[in-house]
């Protein structure tokens, strides 16, 4: 999964912080790539290329004022939090 530079050098440096945001998203990645939408596939892209386009447009939305606001933890938990919307969003067969 793709992270904006902006974001990964603000918590890159941070060793416990870049290795949490690296295991969060490779597990969620996981799970993405194992599962997929059963319902309207075609209209419903909530792959690894959605999230990313997510995050890029999270990040697009903040005032170059506010981006000097954000701390490492602050693009750690923008990185990560992105990320469960579409975990939520699968439907299985049975459900």
């Amino acid at each position: 999964m793709k992270i904006p530079s902006f974001l990964q050098a603000l918590y890159g440096p941070d060793l416990r912080l870049s290795a949490f945001t690296s295991h969060a998203l490779s597990r969620i990645e996981d799970h993405i790539i194992s599962t997929r939408m059963v319902f309207f596939p075609e209209y419903t892209d909530h792959g690894i290329r959605h999230i990313e386009l997510t995050l890029q447009t999270a990040l697009d939305f903040a005032t170059a004022p506010a981006r000097e606001l954000l701390t490492p933890i602050d693009a750690t938990a923008l990185a990560v939090a992105v990320t469960p919307r579409r975990s939520l969003s699968p439907i299985g067969e049975s459900e």
